[in-house]
């Protein structure tokens, strides 16, 4: 895509240029102008056909595109939502925690698609303000100036100047616009190697996350902790009186099998018919 996007500005721009494809005729038979004079002025087809491609129909794929993308997470979170009021969340994190963990980690996940998606909206949204109108004026001023009135042309070259400027602002917008998403920072911090010198504020956001996480394990912990000490007192009387049970069990099974091998290891001596053994 980067390589295409290149390869159709070189296309556009580069080679029309400097093959003089871009330039109206000259309006008298004079040379054209002084040589050191710069002439911005444009044919019709250049100047359409060129607006078309770098501007128009980008920008109209573009906002497609981030309408389909923001319907459809709008979509998942509607259904999130209906899932949530559904299957009673607070419930279902006592009984099944990792449950609850994927529920909030997809959550999370939605969550800042979402507030990416809102920042590019954002950028494409003042891209094309600051665009606008130099196009506009770009497929406007070559049909204007072959129906001259009173010699004046329709658009004055200040105002010209001025939309170019306005559109060139939108390259100094992007980074601060870039800068109120945290993912965006996080990005940025990583590519330009301070992640490991500097702490960012997305860094302590994500600590406190960290230990938002920790406090609330902890606290189920000790509710469960709690939980087992009402049962344990219980489960350990039973459990004495089994093994008392069982103990006095044993002990009178044991005497019974002692008495009766000290019973069969006497030695026996049949009886004579006189009585004597």
């Amino acid at each position: 895509m980067i390589g295409a996007a290149w390869t159709l500005s070189v296309l556009i721009s580069f080679i029309p240029v400097q093959l003089d494809w871009h330039k109206a005729a000259a309006r008298s038979g004079g040379g054209g102008g002084n040589a050191g004079d710069c002439d911005s002025s444009l044919n019709r087809e250049y100047a359409i056909s060129s607006s078309l491609i770098s501007f128009y129909i980008p920008v109209a794929i573009m906002i497609v595109t981030y309408t389909r993308i923001y319907r459809i997470a709008q979509i998942q979170i509607r259904r999130i939502a209906s899932l949530e009021r559904a299957a009673e969340h607070a419930q279902s994190c006592r009984s099944n925690r990792l449950a609850c963990q994927h529920h909030s980690s997809l959550k999370s996940s939605i969550s800042r698609e979402t507030k990416v998606l809102k920042t590019l909206s954002v950028i494409m949204g003042v891209f094309v303000c600051c665009w606008l109108p130099f196009f506009v004026l770009n497929c406007v001023v070559p049909f204007c100036h072959d129906k001259p009135s009173a010699g004046l042309p329709c658009v004055s070259d200040t105002t010209f100047d001025v939309f170019v400027w306005f559109g060139w602002t939108n390259s100094s917008l992007n980074p601060v616009i870039y800068a109120f998403n945290a993912e965006f920072r996080k990005g940025f911090s990583s590519l330009l190697g301070c992640r490991g010198r500097c702490r960012t504020p997305v860094e302590t956001v994500n600590i406190s996350n960290e230990l938002v996480s920790y406090n609330q394990d902890t606290l189920l912990h000790k509710e469960i902790v709690s939980a087992y000490v009402n049962i344990i007192p219980n489960v350990v009387d039973d459990t004495f009186d089994r093994i008392s049970q069982l103990s006095r069990e044993d002990e009178d099974a044991c005497t019974d099998s002692v008495c009766e091998l000290e019973c069969d290891a006497e030695p026996r001596a049949p009886f004579t018919a006189n009585g004597i053994h």
